[in-house]
């Protein structure tokens, strides 16, 4: 998935005050994408249940998904992004389009 496919979409956020969503606004700036934040929480478990219940997507490490994954729960999907050390993917609720 390319990084301008996340726009317009309500967006599960980490709190503001963590430097993972300080790399995430950084990473949306610079490849010119605007996301609604409609949640904002300060860990990956919370993000995780907002989005399979289906409140948004989420830019989620790829292997803290699997277990979610695995129940089909979530649905991960690669997203592109060059540079970045960790391979990251978007995630949705199971089921929603």
């Amino acid at each position: 998935m390319e990084p301008w496919e996340l726009a317009g979409h309500d967006f599960i956020a980490f709190d503001e005050d963590l430097s993972i969503r300080r790399e995430l606004d950084r990473f949306f700036r610079a490849h010119n994408v605007e996301v609604r934040v409609a949640m904002h929480f300060d860990n990956i478990q919370t993000i995780k249940e907002a989005v399979a219940l289906g409140n948004g997507i989420a830019i989620l490490p790829a292997r803290t998904m699997q277990t979610e994954i695995a129940q089909s729960r979530l649905v991960a999907v690669r997203l592109k992004a060059p540079g970045w050390c960790v391979p990251w993917a978007w995630c949705i609720a199971s089921g929603r389009r």
